[in-house]
């Protein structure tokens, strides 16, 4: 009850303060996040990235890929929370913008990327 009620406050203040349906969150509530299950988690980096490891359950599209959003909305669900990571930062801050735009409905973006989660 203790982790719902912490996760729950640190979400609602992000909120506040974050893009409309885009929420920045550290490496330890997308975490839980994780662990609660009721999301998906995409992982933007290049094929390469990705093999040389990354967050179990993450499905790999490589944001560079031209058909990047075609193949977002083929296989995830827009009314789904989406969690979503890079390497740092940078390019799944782009990819949550471009998901917001495309009618995703929340979006957690981890700060700092896999280096951050992997700290």
């Amino acid at each position: 009850m203790k982790l719902f009620l912490l996760l729950f406050f640190t979400l609602t203040i992000s909120a506040s303060f974050s893009q409309k349906g885009i929420v920045l969150v550290n490496a330890s509530t997308f975490d839980n996040l994780i662990s609660l299950g009721n999301s998906q988690v995409i992982d933007v980096r290049t094929p390469e990235e990705f093999d040389s490891g990354g967050i179990d359950g993450a499905l790999n599209i490589d944001f560079w890929n031209p058909k990047f959003i075609d193949l977002v909305k083929s296989k995830f669900d827009k009314s789904i929370p989406v969690l979503v990571y890079c390497a740092g930062g940078g390019r799944s801050g782009m990819a949550a913008e471009i998901l917001r735009k495309k009618g995703f409905k929340i979006i957690y973006d981890l700060e700092g990327g896999y280096e951050s989660y992997k700290q």
